[in-house]
């Protein structure tokens, strides 16, 4: 008598279909909190064609090279960067939701801190604008964070290191929630407003529209992402220094380039100084988050006496 073989239990079946299940749940559950808000605050967005696109195109390539041409590290870069397409698009929404929380605005508390810590923002504002050379390799370094997202995952898949990403997402995934909390308790409109440079921002009339609670209708292909303290900006540059650790001299070159990022932050991101000491502490905090918890894990994975398909936040036996 043929015996049929068991079915594949749900997180084996899983494991099959995908290399991040816990991730897509973390970003599937963001975009619930995301829908659940909106519909009490009144908050909707308009979907374009071409605003999925690349989200569509990096699951067409995960498929292609998953199930037609077996090639599991294609599929493993292309899969990452899918779900982080959709977790910045859901930390998008987010962004915007915590500006209808509409708390009194601090720009005067933090201008005060910047300057008890010596910064003079204006200062240092002419005097980059004076040295063009100095203003774009600048601007470079500070927009480069979008291309160092994509080549990680595509290094990192290449080299086969899901450990890498999964611990690279989740890190960014707790720093993105640290820093939308920081939004809501800690608002502020930014030093471009507050030393009337309004003309070089496109995102303070959008934090104005939202903390007014009226005419809260916008287009997804538009949104920037509006968190003035604490510095995203400075906790990515931090965080990729720290996904880039023990890869010689990628690493060296990485980190060249954020610490170029760096400086400038409060010119481009029209941010504070003291933003980016709160967007250091949100990567120190959320990089031990992540690696206290993957400790934990493999302690649990070790102690079991049947293996599990996943590990919270790591592989057991990556280095």
């Amino acid at each position: 008598m043929l015996l049929s073989p068991p079915p594949a239990a749900p997180g084996r079946l899983l494991a099959i279909a995908t290399d991040f299940p816990l991730e897509w749940s973390a970003v599937a559950g963001l975009m619930l909190i995301d829908a659940v808000w909106a519909q009490r605050v009144g908050f909707s967005v308009s979907v374009s064609s071409l605003d999925g696109r690349a989200l569509l195109m990096a699951l067409a390539a995960a498929i292609l090279f998953r199930a037609m041409l077996q090639q599991n590290r294609g599929s493993l870069s292309a899969e990452f960067l899918a779900v982080s397409i959709a977790a910045a698009t859901a930390f998008g929404v987010l962004s915007y939701l915590c500006c209808t929380v509409a708390q009194p605005l601090v720009d005067e508390r933090l201008l005060r801190l910047d300057r008890a810590l010596g910064f003079d923002w204006l200062f240092w504002f002419h005097l980059i604008v004076a040295h063009p050379v100095v203003e774009t390799v600048l601007r470079l370094a500070y927009d480069s964070l979008v291309y160092q997202g994509l080549y990680a995952a595509i290094l990192f898949g290449l080299l086969g290191r899901r450990d890498r990403l999964r611990e690279l997402f989740w890190v960014i995934f707790i720093s993105g929630i640290l820093t939308s909390a920081g939004s809501v308790f800690f608002p502020a409109l930014g030093a471009y407003d507050a030393f009337g440079l309004r003309s070089l921002s496109d995102y303070i009339p959008d934090m104005e529209r939202l903390r007014a609670g009226a005419d809260l209708h916008f287009e997804l292909g538009k949104l920037t992402g509006i968190v003035t303290f604490p510095s995203f900006h400075t906790t990515m540059a931090l965080v990729y220094c720290y996904g880039f650790r023990r890869t010689e001299a990628i690493g060296r070159v990485i980190f060249a380039l954020n610490m170029a990022m760096l400086p400038a932050i409060p010119f481009y991101g029209g941010h504070y100084f003291v933003d980016m000491v709160g967007g250091a502490a949100v990567a120190v905090l959320s990089i031990m988050a992540v690696r206290s918890l993957s400790a934990l894990g493999h302690r649990r994975a070790d102690g079991a006496q049947t293996a599990a398909p996943f590990v919270p936040l790591g592989d057991p036996g990556s280095p």
